[in-house]
């Protein structure tokens, strides 16, 4: 049988995830690449992936919240919600 979470644990998990600057941070500290870009990745995919990942799985992600609850209740198209989740991260 699957455990199932309890709001506050979910919660806490949420809050346990470090910051943007500190995962970069830690990213950088062992090497890792930081940006879609040192990877080979251009903007246009980026773009893409965050317009259209939450198609892929049934499942309720930040993508899938942002793309289909914060997108539709402020009125924004996919490259206005792009830019606010880039600067975001």
């Amino acid at each position: 049988m699957l455990k199932t979470f309890k709001t506050i644990d979910r919660i806490d998990v949420i809050l346990a995830i470090p910051e943007p600057a500190e995962l970069r941070r830690l990213l950088h500290n062992v090497g890792g690449e930081t940006v879609p870009a040192q990877l080979g990745i251009d903007s246009d995919l980026v773009n893409r992936s965050l317009s259209e990942a939450h198609h892929l799985r049934n499942r309720f992600t930040l993508i899938k919240f942002l793309n289909e609850i914060v997108k539709e209740e402020h009125n924004l198209d996919s490259e206005e919600l792009n830019e606010i989740v880039k600067e975001k991260i």
